[in-house]
């Protein structure tokens, strides 16, 4: 019997500690994959991994390139800013003139690249190397924290934000709920806490299993809508709403995810074909519901 066999046979549904989005201790055992366990809550229907990686393995996995890797650096970095821009303008449009924005997991600055076009004030925590070292050419070492994000790097700086965004981080921090106490602690009164995250349930999870593209080491929950706005009105936040969020991709993008995670029988004619395809039709961009969702509230 293989390790995988013995924990389905055990582990079918069982009690542990509590979900961070509803509180809910019943869980399922979904499957094991790059040596890690990935589990269901069977009450909001959110997952994680559990045991979570180790520092140490997180620490690899965020050294230097991590966005090198992600094709970061060429064609895409375009689509991620027309991405944030779309974003902004469907979102936080209500934004005051010069409003100050903090971006956790600001990755390589794109985010703040498009807030400070759009004449707001752009702040910025990241964790790998290379993404600050780009960000404090831009805008200055003032303006990014290298480091994760806790209340305590942050104890100066209550209320002072119109805006804390999460933009496909929330997934990565090992506690959501002390992520969203401390995000709330730095906005002003109305301000706007929203994150962009994997969906549980999306179609492409569904269809993908395992091989989803978000099922990654990095990433320790996974929300369901359900668990999303649980999680939203726990910690004393106005839910505003949860919606299907779209993304511009191209297929260039999508092979180099594929790659990365590999990708489900269902799926590998599909890939297959798109690898033939010229160069000059895979950089064409064009939008999909990439099975994330948008989380906005406010303070």
């Amino acid at each position: 019997m293989t390790d995988e066999t013995l924990i389905k046979s055990v582990s079918a549904s069982y009690t542990a500690e509590k979900c961070p989005c509803c509180g809910g201790t019943t869980f399922r055992y979904m499957f094991r994959k790059d040596q890690f366990t990935y589990e269901k809550c069977l009450n909001c229907y959110s997952a994680r991994i559990n045991p979570q990686p180790t520092d140490s393995q997180l620490d690899a996995i965020y050294k230097m390139g991590y966005y090198a890797n992600w094709g970061e650096e060429d064609n895409y970095s375009r689509l991620k800013k027309d991405n944030f821009l779309n974003f902004f303008n469907k979102h936080l449009r209500n934004l005051p003139p010069n409003a100050k924005i903090l971006d956790i997991g600001a990755a390589t600055g794109r985010l703040m690249e498009v807030a400070s076009e759009l004449g707001y004030e752009p702040y910025g925590v990241e964790v790998a190397h290379d993404g600050c070292d780009r960000i404090r050419k831009l805008f200055g070492p003032d303006k990014v924290y290298q480091g994760y994000f806790s209340q305590d790097s942050f104890s100066s700086m209550a209320g002072q934000f119109d805006a804390v965004i999460m933009f496909d981080v929330i997934e990565h921090v090992r506690d959501p709920n002390e992520a969203i106490q401390t995000a709330k602690y730095l906005l002003k009164e109305d301000g706007y806490f929203v994150a962009v995250t994997p969906m549980m349930g999306a179609l492409s999870q569904r269809i993908a299993g395992k091989t989803w593209e978000h099922f990654v080491s990095e990433h320790l929950f996974y929300f369901s809508v359900k668990g999303a706005r649980q999680i939203i009105e726990n910690n004393d936040l106005e839910y505003k709403y949860v919606l299907n969020f779209p993304k511009k991709l191209n297929i260039s993008y999508i092979d180099a995810v594929m790659a990365h995670n590999g990708t489900s029988w269902c799926l590998f004619w599909v890939i297959f074909i798109l690898r033939l395809l010229p160069k000059w039709i895979k950089k064409i961009p064009f939008s999909i519901r990439y099975g994330q969702m948008i989380i906005v509230a406010q303070k």
